[in-house]
């Protein structure tokens, strides 16, 4: 079906809703896009830290070696920041063990939240225009109609035919699948990358537990 031909024939106001279609369609797919490459990416990283963190890495280098990255993934950065938190607190004495864990804990935790926030708050977007775009695309319906019966209204047919309706419903109907064509994929992408998400946030939680484990059993030894 050529979208484009379609609303060519349409009135201005059907033009104008099929253009917001069209768009939200382009920048619905960016976000697939590029939130599909950044959680795959996270992905990968995250794997490969689990190998190096728990090959029996000495943790004091291997935060050094990780604190020097201009650039650190999620799982670094959460890591970072609560070993140097618990390292400096330690440091001056001023707290009891159980009080450093707790700012330990803290800011691993916060570390996390804004990562979420960030990838979150642009999977909104998705769930905004999945919503939203069958009714765009319904209302582009009934204004299509609308215009194909005033034609009929301004010719004074009073004996139309099937055939001579049939054309013009039918472009409009063509609205309501464009704003289908741009939810569907929207609404399956969202699912998918917002599972992708909560499991890479289970992952982070279930990190900075045993990450707090490790602090202890070193403790007591």
């Amino acid at each position: 079906m050529n979208w484009l031909a379609i609303l060519w024939n349409m009135p201005l106001t059907v033009k104008v809703l099929g253009l917001v279609l069209l768009v939200m369609s382009l920048f619905s797919w960016a976000i697939i896009i590029n939130q599909y490459r950044s959680l795959n990416q996270v992905a990968t990283k995250r794997e490969q830290f689990d190998r190096a963190f728990w090959s029996g890495l000495n943790l004091q280098d291997y935060y050094e070696s990780i604190s020097q990255k201009s650039e650190k993934d999620p799982i670094e950065e959460i890591f970072t920041i609560g070993y140097r938190t618990l390292f400096d607190m330690t440091q001056a004495q001023q707290q009891s063990f159980a009080e450093r864990l707790d700012q330990c804990k803290s800011v691993m935790s916060i570390a996390q939240k804004k990562w979420e926030m960030h990838h979150h708050n642009r999977l909104t977007w998705l769930a905004t225009i999945a919503s939203i775009s069958p009714y765009i695309g319904l209302l582009g319906t009934v204004f299509g109609v609308m215009h194909v019966f005033q034609g009929l209204v301004a010719t004074q047919a009073n004996n139309t035919a099937l055939s001579a309706v049939a054309p013009g419903i039918s472009e409009a109907l063509g609205m309501t699948a464009l704003g289908l064509v741009v939810a569907i994929p929207a609404t399956m992408a969202y699912n998918r990358l917002m599972l992708w998400l909560e499991d890479m946030v289970c992952h982070y939680q279930l990190f900075q537990e045993e990450f707090l484990v490790l602090v202890r059993k070193h403790s007591a030894n």
